[in-house]
C-alpha cells in the first residue's frame, strides 16, 4: 500500500484524472524493465524538485518584472525607447519597401 507523502519545497501534486501510460506501469512490465522505469521516474521527480527548491524569489507587487519601476525617470527612458523602436520600425520598413519597388537604392529620399 502507498502512502501519500506531503509535497516538498516547491513540489505540488496535481491530480487531473490522467491515467499513467502503458509503458509505465510497472505491473504489466518484467521486473527489470520496471525497475528501471522507476529509477528514471525518481530521477525526474527529484531533478525537477530540485530545480523548484534552487529558484527562490522576492514575493510580492512590482518584484516579479523583468525590469525596475524603483526610478521613474529611468522607466520613461526605457518605455520610450521600447515603443518608440516598434513605432520607428514601421517607418524603416516602409522606406525599405518603397525603396525595394522604385529600384533607387540611394540613400537620398
Amino acid at each position: 500500500m502507498r502512502v501519500a507523502r506531503k509535497p516538498r519545497c516547491g513540489q505540488r501534486i496535481f491530480t487531473l484524472g490522467i491515467q499513467k501510460p502503458d509503458f509505465l506501469d510497472t505491473q504489466k512490465l518484467s521486473p527489470r524493465r520496471a525497475s528501471n522505469v522507476a529509477m528514471l521516474s525518481q530521477s525526474i521527480r527529484r531533478f525537477t524538485t530540485s530545480a523548484v527548491c534552487r529558484c527562490h524569489y522576492e514575493e510580492g507587487p512590482r518584484k516579479n518584472l523583468p525590469f525596475s519601476v524603483e526610478n521613474k525617470w529611468r522607466l520613461l527612458a526605457i518605455m520610450c525607447l521600447y515603443f518608440g523602436s516598434a513605432f520607428a520600425a514601421l517607418f524603416f520598413i516602409l522606406r525599405h519597401q518603397l525603396l525595394k519597388k522604385y529600384g533607387c537604392f540611394s540613400s537620398s529620399i
